[in-house]
C-alpha cells in the first residue's frame, strides 16, 4: 500500500509593514481591500503597517 505522509514544518517571516504600506497604497488599495483580497484581518493588518507585528510564523 502506498501513501504521502505530509510532515509539517515551520516556517519564520519578518514583515517590513513600510514596504506592505507603500505597496498597497500603490496599487490604489486600502486597508480592508488587502485584508479581503489576503484573507488577513484588518486589525493585523493595521498592526503589521504600524510595526507592532514584525514576524509572522506559517505552517505547512
Amino acid at each position: 500500500m502506498k501513501y504521502i505522509k505530509c510532515i509539517k514544518q515551520k516556517y519564520s517571516f519578518k514583515i517590513d509593514g513600510t514596504k506592505i504600506k507603500i505597496a498597497r497604497a500603490e496599487k490604489g488599495w486600502t486597508i480592508t481591500k488587502l485584508a479581503v483580497e489576503s484573507g488577513i484581518t484588518r486589525k493585523t493588518i493595521g498592526e503589521i503597517e504600524k510595526g507592532k507585528k514584525k514576524s509572522s510564523k506559517c505552517y505547512y
